[in-house]
């Protein structure tokens, strides 16, 4: 995929980000008038509004890259530097390998507390390697 693609997938993840932030912030003010569920409107407008921000930020800088060519250059080649992309594929698999420890030991702490946490922690393990499964086997038939 060219780098030129990438910066305009990247635009159009930022406007799908950029709409659910907006959703999350009418979801805070929809669930402030609802009294069981006034704890979760500073949550979703926070969320929403942190959303907004990374992908106007995203968007922008997508944008300007694919209109400066030579700010496009530089960016493509420290992107696609050979040492970075071995640097992030051996960071992505070591945070891979970590969040599962992590989630792993923080479940079994969370048994000696709270069962329904301990489950929780447990889906959310089932859910990543199943994740991890479906990712591998899509990258692994692509390449």
């Amino acid at each position: 995929m060219t780098f030129d693609k990438r910066l305009k997938l990247r635009q159009i993840a930022s406007v799908i980000c950029f709409l659910a932030g907006i959703g999350m912030i009418f979801l805070s003010f929809r669930l402030e008038e609802q009294e069981g569920f006034l704890y979760l409107h500073s949550y979703y407008c926070g969320g929403g509004g942190g959303i907004i921000g990374a992908s106007a930020v995203n968007f922008f800088r997508a944008h300007s890259l694919l209109h400066n060519p030579e700010k496009r250059r530089e960016a493509e080649i420290r992107e696609l530097d050979e040492r970075n992309v071995y640097i992030q594929r051996a960071s992505y698999s070591i945070f891979v390998t970590l969040s599962l420890l992590l989630t792993c030991v923080g479940s079994f702490v969370a048994a000696l507390f709270n069962p329904v946490v301990c489950f929780v922690l447990l889906a959310v393990i089932m859910c990543q390697l199943i994740l991890l499964l479906l990712v591998t086997l899509v990258v692994s038939r692509k390449y």
